[in-house]
Parts: structure tokens; sequence; C-alpha cells
């Protein structure tokens, strides 16, 4: 009677110990819930946030819906401030006990940065969309972001996640329709799906990447941002590690028209890099069994003739990858199908420049 008492006990322990708490989102709740269960579940993602805050390690099970950050507020600035340590989990259709019981390609959750409600209007009404609708920045290991579509987001810099100093985890998430934004006072960098570092950490397995663009150039130089670099995703000064991910029809950010200055024609800064992918700054990235369709670098501007020449602004490198100085990818089991490449500039489907890249078992064409 004592061995099994002593066992059982070992067994419950081990149990609780593994357990970790769960608030419940719904966006179909009343309001006013405590978040303690589907039947008295909070109707805004951002209550759960909040008390994520000071209950680290907390899992956030969020039902099928569309939720946008700032609590009903129109701000650009409103953003889903993620906790360190906190895992945001979708696909579930509100009534599950476990995780196995979800099915997240029935229940989308939707995290979206149309802020303004009034993108199903006019597509072209996502200028008042948020800058980024998630942000991670400082947050330690163990913070997950899980079967979520994080889309409509419309900002400089990560306007999809926009993440720094922070180890996060992407498992099954869509990252769609972002949009660069060229703002005056904010020069942008790209990364329009997920602009990363510095000093990140971040392993992204079974996520898609589909029509995200980064932000146009400024027309010369000195008179405002460079085109974003990285149409999917931006790694700066950080490290990434890619698996059985999917990336489609993302572009870096175009160049912009020509300036004419005292009748002549006057370059501007070329379009962006890295029509999927851009590494910049020291970053690495590890890349496995992934599919690489339909994007480009940054377009080059149209030609424009001044009264003294005709002329125009170069296009990016890269259609699918850019690696930068003193960059790092190593590149496996993976297909590259369809990239188009730039004439204007020797550009190719995977690029670098002072930069190391190895390249195995994969398919390009």
């Amino acid at each position: 009677m004592l061995r099994f008492f002593s066992i059982g006990m070992l067994l419950a322990s081990c149990v609780a110990a593994s357990a970790q708490p769960i608030v419940y989102v719904n966006a179909n709740a009343p309001r006013g819930g405590t978040g303690a269960s589907w039947g008295t579940a909070y109707s805004d993602l951002e209550y759960a946030l909040v008390y994520a805050r000071t209950h680290p390690g907390v899992q956030i099970w969020v039902a099928e819906g569309t939720y946008t950050p700032g609590q009903g507020s129109t701000a650009r600035t409103s953003t889903f401030l993620l906790p360190s340590g906190v895992s945001i989990i979708g696909g579930f259709a509100g009534r599950e006990r476990t995780l196995d019981e979800r099915e997240p390609a029935m229940h989308r959750t939707i995290l979206s940065g149309d802020v303004g409600r009034d993108d199903w209007l006019d597509a072209s009404n996502y200028m008042n969309n948020a800058k980024s609708v998630v942000t991670v920045l400082d947050a330690a290991a163990n913070t997950v972001l899980r079967d979520l579509t994080i889309t409509a987001g419309y900002g400089p810099d990560g306007a999809g996640v926009r993440i720094a100093r922070s180890a996060v985890d992407f498992v099954g998430c869509e990252i769609k329709g972002n949009r660069g934004a060229r703002e005056i006072f904010e020069p942008g960098r790209g990364g329009a799906g997920v602009s990363i570092g510095p000093g990140a950490g971040v392993t992204m397995r079974r996520c898609r990447f589909v029509g995200n663009s980064a932000a146009l150039s400024a027309p010369a130089f000195g008179t405002g941002n460079i085109a974003g670099d990285g149409g999917a995703i931006l790694c700066d000064a950080s490290s990434l590690l890619l698996d059985a991910c999917f990336f489609a029809e993302n572009r870096a950010g175009p160049s912009a028209e020509l300036s004419c200055i005292s009748g002549l024609p006057l370059r501007g800064i070329p379009g962006g890099n890295g029509g999927a992918l851009c590494l910049s700054n020291n970053a690495s990235a590890s890349v496995t069994n992934c599919v690489f369709e339909a994007n480009r670098s940054g377009i080059g501007g149209v030609p424009q003739c001044c009264a003294r020449g005709c002329d125009y602004n170069i296009g990016g490198l890269g259609a699918a990858i850019h690696i930068g100085p003193a960059c790092v990818a190593i590149i496996s089991h993976s297909t590259f199908a369809g990239n188009p490449t730039r004439s204007e500039v020797p550009d190719a489907v995977i690029t670098g420049f002072n930069s190391s890249c190895s390249i195995e078992g994969s398919i390009i064409w």
C-alpha cells in the first residue's frame, strides 16, 4: 500500500508540474468574462494579454474569429504586445478540452491590423491599419504563436509581426497580406510579414507567408526611407530557423520613380532585396524543407525623362532570398519555383554579398 501511494503521489506531482494555466478567449463571448473557461471566456484578446503579463507561462486559447488590437481603438499604434513566456494558440471552435481536439483549418483565428474595420468596404482602406499587428519585445524562451493568421498590418517595420531581443516560436501560422509603409520621420527597414531583430532567435515551423509586400523607397537619397528589404521576413542581427514553411507572392519594396534635379535625371534608392527573405548585419538562417514560389525582389522605377536626359532607378536583388554582408544561410531540401529575377541588375533567385551560403538537396527552377 505504501509503495502504491508513493508512485501515485509521484505521478500526480509530475502531471501538476507539466500543466500550464489556460486563459480562454472567444470573440462571440459576452463582455465581462473572466477567461477561466470557454463559458466565461474573454471577448477580447487584449484582456487575456493583460492577465498574462502578471501570470508568466500562461497559455491563451483563442477561438475562431477576427481580433484587432487596441480594445476598439482606431489608433495605428495599436498592437498585440506578447508578454514573455506566453503562448497564444488559435484554431479552437470554443468547446475543446485539449489541444488535440482542435481543427485549426476549420476554425481560423485571425489577428488583423484592420483597426478601422473598413477593409471589407474597399481593399484600398489599408492605409489606416495598425503599424504592427503583433509586437514581441524582450521575451524569453517559451514564447509561442501557434495556428494563427496574422494579416492586414501596414507599417514601416514588421507590419505583421515585429520582434526584437526575443526568443519566439511560430508553429502553423499564416502571415499574409501585410504591407510596408513609407512614412515621414519613420525610416522603414522592411520585413512586411515579420521583422526580426536585433538580438532575436526565432523558429518557424509549418508556417505560410503569402502576399506580403515591403515599402516603396524614397524618390532620391536623403529624401526619405529606403526600399523595404524582405517582403515576407527581414532577419537583422538575429538567428532564424525555417522548417517546412511556404512562401508565395511576397515582394520586397520597389524603387520610387526617378527625380529630376536641374533638368538632370537623378537616380535614387534601388528597390529592396529579398522577395521572401533578407538577412542583414551578421544574421544567420537555416532553411529546411521549404518552398519558395513567385516571390520577387523590389522592381526598378519606371524609366523617366528629364529636360537633360533619361534614366531609371534600379531594382533589388534576390528574388527569393538575399544574404547580406557577414550573414550565413544554410539551405537544404527546399524548392524554388518561378521566382522572377531582375534584368537591370545582376540578380538571381538567391543572392549574396560578402556572405556565406550552402545549398544542399534543393531544386531551383
